[in-house]
């Protein structure tokens, strides 16, 4: 129910811009203390600015590692977009692919469903996508191990990214906490980002999943720009003028809501 209710939160938010502490337990029909533990966890993910009596929503703000990112906040919201947006990610999928996995929560959801090919080989990022594949008798199985950030869940530093450059991937999932079409893709974190750049020249192919939250945002780090993306996924919930402009630079796909 916090899932939901907090998603509900930043679909109100998305419409309107801002609203009141007040509005929103109303809207949602609880009680105002639990709206503001609701905008107190929004905030620390850096998805909102908590403002006296509500919270406000800016278009294209900073993302940056101040925000105290929490992977697990974010794994936590928008699930049933991200399950969506998983599935038309499968579609593009073939057998005897070399997939490579970010540590995003979007790439997390698409190696939760990979069965059904034959020959697989994947490569993670971090443990999560480790360990949901490991049982796998289809599937080759590579970490590319290095230091373990637990704020990002993922495996940062030069071990990974030399892993990375060896290994000959024909399609690499990844996804990212900003994009737009004037600055691209961005990441809040340095070592992050570095090793996303390093897996997107790796790599035949790029395919970014992103929800619509993700969408007309900036963070900190320059990942890549739009001509270096292959395939952008995002949820029935983008705005569709910036669908149509990031068309212009890229192919975009966007999942219909699963009934």
């Amino acid at each position: 129910m916090q899932e939901v209710r907090r998603n509900k939160i930043m679909d109100i938010l998305k419409e309107y811009k801002s609203a009141t502490v007040s509005d929103l337990a109303s809207n949602l029909n609880v009680s105002e203390m639990t709206i503001h533990r609701d905008l107190d966890m929004l905030q620390k993910a850096g998805l909102l600015i908590k403002k006296r009596g509500g919270a406000l929503l800016e278009e294209a703000r900073t993302i940056n590692e101040d925000t105290d990112y929490s992977y697990n906040i974010f794994q936590n919201l928008y699930i049933k977009e991200k399950n969506a947006i998983a599935k038309e990610a499968l579609k593009l999928i073939s057998d005897r692919e070399t997939l490579i996995f970010d540590n995003s929560t979007s790439a997390f959801a698409v190696a939760k469903i990979l069965d059904g090919f034959n020959q697989l080989t994947a490569i993670a990022t971090n443990p999560g996508v480790f360990n949901v594949l490991m049982n796998s008798s289809k599937i080759t199985l590579y970490s590319t191990g290095g230091l373990y950030s637990p704020q990002s869940n993922s495996f940062i530093g030069s071990v990974p990214e030399d892993f990375t450059v060896k290994m000959k991937i024909s399609t690499c999932i990844i996804g990212a906490m900003g994009v737009s079409l004037e600055y691209g893709v961005t990441d809040p974190f340095p070592s992050e980002a570095v090793l996303k750049r390093k897996i997107i020249t790796s790599a035949d192919r790029v395919v970014l999943l992103v929800d619509h939250m993700k969408l007309n945002k900036i963070s900190t780090e320059k990942v890549a720009d739009i001509k270096n993306i292959d395939f952008i996924i995002t949820d029935w919930k983008a705005d569709k003028k910036i669908i149509k402009e990031l068309s212009q630079k890229t192919n975009v796909i966007v999942a219909s809501e699963q009934k």
